[in-house]
């Protein structure tokens, strides 16, 4: 009986040195000088998708005027889009206002009624179709403010693993470099953030001014072609270090 009780009394310390151990060492590996780097990332991408931004902007004496003018043009837009074969989901009604219709002459102002604005946004995935997109346009009486490249979610999502993997070597690159400039080499991980991803649509076309060039934005239409985009990525590591 006395025999085990030591042997237990044995086993506890020997546990209890262990955990001692086990804890010192990991405040040891854990302290420490370590090393930050950020990283980044660039890369051209292709567009695969083309927005045309159709606004409507009708002026008339009274509100309900301008608002029945502004509907008539709309509904024209959508139907001839739709015959066109544009998917509904792919026209989308992303601005509407109204407020008064004021002029200036010689320093006085003049309220002639009221202004109703309308942006419908029209995607397509073929750069083909931009330049019926924009007849269809301009001949229900809209104009046409803008045209952008763009990537589809898809495409985004590639970039994206793409462009914060390239990032992310180039972090740990960077902190390599710092850690042999010291006379040291990188241990673990310590921490991964800031992991950031961004793309900006490319603007083809935009009107000048407040009214479009129908000529220039039919000129622009008729020779399209797809420019590429620019994709960022960075990324924030931290890593230990240890002596060569």
């Amino acid at each position: 009986m006395r025999f085990g009780i030591i042997m237990y009394n044995k086993l506890i310390a020997v546990i209890v040195i262990l955990g001692v151990l086990i804890i010192g060492g990991y405040f040891i590996y854990s302290s420490g000088p370590t090393v930050s780097a950020q990283g980044t990332s660039s890369i051209e991408a292709k567009p695969d998708k083309v927005s045309v931004y159709v606004t409507i902007e009708t002026k008339e004496k009274t509100l309900q005027e301008a608002q029945q003018k502004n509907s008539v043009i709309r509904e024209k837009v959508t139907d001839d889009l739709l015959l066109l074969g544009i998917d509904e989901d792919d026209i989308q009604y992303v601005n509407y206002n109204s407020y008064p219709w004021v002029e200036w002459s010689n320093g006085k102002s003049e309220e002639k009624g009221f202004i109703v604005y309308q942006q419908i946004v029209v995607k397509s995935d073929s750069f083909r179709e931009v330049g019926k997109i924009v007849d269809v346009g301009v001949n229900a009486g809209a104009m046409i403010s803008s045209i952008q490249f763009e990537l589809s979610e898809e495409k985004q999502n590639d970039y994206k693993t793409e462009a914060l993997e390239l990032a992310s070597k180039n972090a740990r690159d960077k902190a390599a470099s710092i850690a042999e400039g010291q006379g040291k080499k990188l241990g673990r991980l310590v921490s991964l953030k800031s992991v950031e991803f961004n793309y900006i649509p490319l603007r083809y076309y935009e009107a000048s001014g407040a009214t479009a060039d129908v000529a220039e934005v039919k000129r622009a239409a008729a020779n399209i072609e797809p420019q590429d985009l620019t994709v960022t990525a960075s990324v924030q590591v931290e890593y230990k270090l240890r002596v060569i």
